[in-house]
């Protein structure tokens, strides 16, 4: 009964009511929150059967931005949900599912919320976070951010957020050389600009061997160019990103 209620089929679901023993679990509405299936089996299931659920089906319905099941399971159930559910809608970019929590629900969250947002890029719900929440985010936002080559919140949680760009210079050293090993150019640039901390391995020899792998990668892509075009943009990638090179 909770695959079929997972599936939204809900003519298996009563069947299996009507004519089997077995029943279910708690796991048959939580599917049916993570799916979205709300008129089609939720309600049903709590209408005709007493298993009800747990905290996940909440957790699960703002995972996959189903507000209106979120809404539902507030006003018709008792379970509520925990930090998980605005932690993970903040991750997938629910800004909408964020909001309603924070205002009809008093679990919060936690700094995972922050950190979720800034490493799949969804700098709305960063910038809502920080404005409107406590917890904030730890060192680990910016990292993940740069390594998965969103600027935009680079640049934010720089400027916004001491608490994430609070590093020593070995920490800020291995987010440089991930980001340029990862491919994402003008991340690594902006960090060589505009962190004091990343300035200083602006000649590191490792750097500048990761960041010559990095653009002949991305040179490869570059089919329509000629050869003499693409060695020119690398020459002029490495030069502008590090200068001369250094062998410290």
């Amino acid at each position: 009964m909770a695959a079929a209620a997972g599936d939204g089929y809900l003519s298996v679901v009563e069947w299996l009511h009507a004519n089997r023993s077995e029943g279910c679990s708690r796991d048959a509405m939580n599917r049916a929150a993570r799916y979205g299936f709300l008129s089609v089996v939720l309600e049903w299931l709590h209408a005709n059967r007493s298993e009800g659920c747990d905290e996940r089906a909440m957790n699960l319905a703002a995972l996959n931005n189903h507000l209106s099941v979120v809404e539902w399971l507030h006003t018709n159930r008792s379970e509520g949900c925990t930090t998980h559910a605005m932690d993970v809608a903040a991750e997938n970019g629910h800004l909408a599912v964020v909001e309603w929590l924070h205002v009809n629900r008093s679990e919060g969250c936690t700094e995972a919320a922050m950190d979720g947002a800034s490493r799949q890029g969804h700098l709305s719900v960063v910038k809502w976070l920080h404005a409107a929440r406590s917890e904030g985010c730890t060192k680990a936002a910016v990292e993940l951010a740069s390594g998965n080559g969103h600027l935009s919140v680079v640049k934010w949680l720089c400027n916004n957020c001491s608490q994430s760009c609070n590093m020593n210079t070995a920490a800020w050293r291995s987010i440089l050389l991930e980001t340029i090993e990862r491919g994402y150019i003008c991340v690594a640039a902006w960090l060589l600009t505009n962190s004091s901390e990343v300035a200083k391995h602006k000649h590191c020899k490792r750097a500048q061997q990761a960041i010559k792998q990095a653009i002949s990668k991305y040179l490869d892509t570059l089919t329509h160019s000629t050869l003499p075009a693409r060695q020119q943009i690398h020459l002029n990638l490495e030069k502008k990103l590090f200068g001369p090179l250094q062998d410290n």
